[in-house]
């Protein structure tokens, strides 16, 4: 939360966020299903309560430079770190409604996308939220559930098929992807060219070199993913603390 603060009070277009489904039915904000990857806990999202989830440390083995950690230790109970708990997705969506979003379904042992598919609907972000996923089931899943929702490419046979066909994806063909997400390592002039021809946005990650930035906007892509929006704000020209182009 404490991130997704920031990024707000920045002016980004859009915050982008990880979820997996807890034991207990609950969408949990997490970057990785192994929650010692981030926090001080062990096991996997999947097959711990999200009572449990909420009480870690999410800034635990964040480091601004690799040496310092400036959250470790810190208890989620002290109401100086609260912001530094694990969340539950609704309350992202409770606190930031007026957002838009990139909701990734990571890999899991469980599928969200029905639970993802309920709470969009019940938060009424069908026309807010990009939905990710490089698992071809749980995306699969999401778009028989969610026609309406925009996804992006995942790694599906049938993903892929779409992708190397040259088939034209057109704004009323509901439930076709409408975006690919890739390493900006991979993205040049012509995977651009080529996807806007087909009406199909394109989404670089994670781009947190000032020169690659721009590099990227160079080459015309839709979005950039990032850790460090300040800086990318910056150089598009942007003003940071909450105004928006």
């Amino acid at each position: 939360m404490r991130a997704f603060r920031a990024a707000s009070r920045l002016g980004v277009d859009i915050l982008e966020l990880d979820v997996f489904i807890s034991r207990n039915g609950e969408l949990m904000v997490m970057h990785d299903h192994e929650i010692d990857k981030t926090t001080a806990g062990k096991g996997v999202v999947n097959k711990l309560h999200s009572d449990y989830l909420q009480g870690l440390n999410a800034g635990h083995k964040w480091s601004p430079d690799g040496e310092h950690y400036p959250f470790r230790g810190k208890s989620v109970s002290d109401p100086n770190y609260r912001d530094l708990h694990v969340p539950r997705l609704r309350e992202v969506l409770d606190e930031f409604r007026n957002a838009r979003m990139i909701i990734e379904m990571k890999k899991a042992n469980r599928s969200p996308a029905q639970a993802l598919s309920r709470m969009i609907s019940e938060y009424g972000m069908k026309n807010k939220v990009l939905v990710a996923s490089f698992e071809g089931k749980f995306m699969e899943e999401f778009r028989r559930l969610s026609p309406d929702v925009a996804t992006s490419f995942s790694l599906s046979k049938g993903d892929f098929d779409r992708l190397i066909s040259g088939k034209k994806i057109s704004d009323d063909e509901v439930g076709q992807p409408r975006a690919i997400q890739l390493p900006f390592r991979f993205i040049t002039d012509d995977i651009v060219r080529r996807s806007h021809e087909r009406n199909i946005k394109v989404h670089a990650w994670t781009v947190n070199d000032l020169e690659k930035m721009y590099r990227m906007w160079q080459v015309g892509v839709d979005g950039i993913i990032t850790d460090y929006p300040g800086p990318l704000l910056a150089l598009l020209g942007r003003e940071t603390g909450g105004a928006k182009s």
